[in-house]
């Protein structure tokens, strides 16, 4: 009843400028300005202009002399980094004895100059990445993943191959992030008994490499990943790889090497669940006797209790597979429902101890009783 009667007491102008105070103060608003924060990133890290302001968080410089040296327009690029030091990314510095346009390194702005750092950037803030949420609507609309269709492409895959630049970006940055993890995946399981060890979707072929190196007994690696992705790779320079490793070119909707163990980096999750099971009836028929699946892959939990870095991170993952890649990050329950349908069975979960590194789901053969009629 107050409250009306203040409401009531003002006249129309007091109560708009009041909403209007209101509004600014809403938690809701600081999330607008992200899509901004994302492409500013990406281009700081397209031109390096981290590494061009300094290496140190004492470095200072003119973003005018970066702009030069960038081959990049000083007044835009001056007004991007101001804009970005309101997120606290770059810091203007300001007062008696500095000109306009001079800027230092944040503890933000200072991680971009990580080599691994700046490939991720690359891919999360990067033409690919950025332009598919644009479909996002389209996909909670029809169930149906569309996130290629701002990309103008068939799928995420055809618009790499479409575009050499954005493909190698996409393969250095999932290199880039993929390398933290894997002396933890190699240590989580036992690979000593297999003789031939397939790195399924390998791409860059980096976990293999390291099961490789801790695994002296193991005979071969095959490094198994569509031609084109070699072909990227090799535009990368040399890698230094173990000589019992080898890469492997191939379709694995259509067939996989031979091994007694085929391991699956965060590969099954961008495909959906008849996919999947494409994937794994052709590994049941390569397979030699005795072998095992190692399935490296996050596991969705409840949304309820602390929302962890790793809730968090599952959750927008497994949207932006949604959107564009048509599969999923699951859950136990829907792995027990997918591997039902195929020729395996999971004998163990291994979870890892790290926050952000993936589980082992740990499948082999079904044992078929067969019994015979008198």
């Amino acid at each position: 009843m107050e409250q009306n009667l203040i409401f009531q007491s003002m006249d129309s102008d007091s109560i708009m400028n009041l909403m209007s105070r209101a509004v600014q103060h809403m938690p809701i608003k600081k999330f607008y300005g992200n899509q901004l924060m994302v492409k500013c990133i990406y281009i700081c890290a397209k031109l390096r202009i981290c590494e061009n302001l300094g290496n140190s968080l004492e470095s200072k410089k003119s973003c005018y002399d970066i702009a030069k040296e960038v081959g990049a327009h000083g007044e835009s690029l001056y007004r991007m980094m101001r804009a970005m030091t309101v997120e606290g990314f770059f810091s203007e510095c300001l007062g008696e004895g500095f000109e306009k346009g001079i800027f230092q390194h944040t503890n933000l702005s200072i991680q971009l100059l990580n080599e691994v750092t700046r490939d991720e950037a690359l891919v999360h803030c990067g033409t690919a990445f950025f332009l598919s949420w644009e479909s996002l609507y389209e996909t909670v609309m029809t169930g149906k993943t569309s996130g290629f269709k701002s990309l103008d492409s068939s799928s995420l895959w055809d618009f790499l191959k479409k575009n050499p630049e954005a493909d190698i970006e996409f393969t250095k940055g999932m290199a880039s992030m993929s390398t933290p993890y894997h002396q933890n995946l190699v240590k989580m399981v036992d690979f000593s008994r297999f003789e031939i060890v397939c790195d399924v979707g390998g791409s860059h072929g980096l976990l293999l490499n390291e099961i490789l190196k801790n695994y002296p007994t193991i005979k071969q690696g095959l490094n198994f990943d569509q031609p084109i992705v070699f072909e990227n790779l090799n535009k990368l320079g040399k890698r230094d790889l173990d000589p019992r490793f080898s890469d492997v070119g191939g379709n694995f909707f259509e067939s996989v090497p031979q091994a007694d163990c085929y391991v699956f980096k965060l590969v099954l999750h961008n495909w959906n669940d008849d996919q999947c099971v494409q994937i794994l009836d052709n590994v049941s028929k390569a397979m030699r006797e005795n072998g095992k699946v190692y399935l490296a892959e996050h596991i969705m939990e409840d949304s309820v209790g602390d929302f962890t870095i790793k809730k968090k991170y599952i959750a927008w993952t497994d949207l932006h597979i949604m959107n564009l890649l048509n599969g999923k990050v699951r859950s136990k329950s829907e792995w027990d429902k997918l591997i039902s349908r195929t020729d395996f069975k999971i004998d163990q979960i291994v979870e890892s101890d790290q926050e952000l590194t993936q589980n082992y789901i740990i499948l082999s053969k079904k044992v078929i009783h067969v019994t015979l009629l008198k």
